[in-house]
């Protein structure tokens, strides 16, 4: 049998291409009645509080906004939250200093919420900033490509965003919720594609006629909350697929008597 390995590199330095990641969540933790409808974000409720996913970015993001709906406090405890990209684990808290103004302060341990009130809960890693790339996938597109899909059994991305919470300060008791996304199936577009230009005024500059100072301005579209994306371009992509032959597998032997 032929041995493909496939090397990929990009660099990624304009909006040109876009290529969209469209995830799943796991059914166990999605509210009821909104894992169908693509224009609203990921959310889940458990017996404590809300939960809600905007992915919407270059890269993704997991951050969340988690809404308290008890009576008392509840703890978020950052050194046992996790997010775990195919199976490696990340830490939400570090133990160092960070700046703030003048003075520089230990990252806190842990992130209190009220009672009904509601916090976002800051993820500083990125859900995937590569490139799913292959030969037989329609890299360059004039609009569109023709999705890509997967199940949840062979999705190349499966990530896990782990929360722990507590109702007291010390965190001795701990709530886990685990919320989990794959992805589904990925689409590339062309620029234009998921741009749209607009005009617009400048209503503190008029021109010598007396009038507005316009332009246009360049939107880049949002398809979904459920989906983010990743740009790329033609001529820093580059996409090699190494064919390797066992060439010993056609070859007879004769043995002479």
């Amino acid at each position: 049998l032929d041995v493909f390995l496939l090397f990929t590199f990009l660099n990624i330095i304009s909006n040109s291409r876009y290529q969209v990641c469209n995830m799943q969540a796991d059914q166990s933790w999605v509210e009821p009645g909104t894992e169908n409808n693509p224009d609203q974000p990921f959310s889940g409720a458990n017996a404590d509080c809300r939960v809600e996913y905007d992915l919407w970015g270059e890269g993704g993001n997991l951050n969340s906004d988690i809404t308290n709906n008890t009576e008392r406090n509840i703890y978020v405890y950052l050194p046992e939250c996790f997010v775990i990209t195919n199976g490696y684990s990340n830490d939400y808290y570090r133990d160092e200093e960070v700046q703030e103004g003048a003075k520089r302060v230990r990252n806190p341990k842990v992130v209190c919420i009220p009672p009904h009130t509601t916090k976002s809960l800051q993820c500083k890693y990125a859900i995937n900033n590569g490139l799913f790339a292959d030969c037989n996938f329609d890299m360059f597109p004039k609009k569109q490509s023709a999705p890509v899909k997967f199940h949840e059994t062979n999705s190349p991305l499966v990530v896990e965003n782990l929360i722990a919470y507590s109702y007291t300060p010390d965190c001795k008791e701990l709530i886990r919720w685990n919320h989990k996304f794959w992805l589904e199936s990925i689409t590339n577009y062309s620029k234009r594609a998921l741009s749209k230009k607009y005009e617009y005024e400048d209503c503190l500059h008029k021109d010598s006629f007396g009038e507005y100072v316009s332009g246009t301005w360049t939107f880049r579209t949002k398809i979904s909350p459920r989906v983010f994306y990743n740009t790329y371009e033609k001529e820093n992509t580059h996409l090699w697929r190494l064919k390797v032959k066992n060439t010993d597998k056609d070859k007879s032997f004769t043995v002479k008597k």
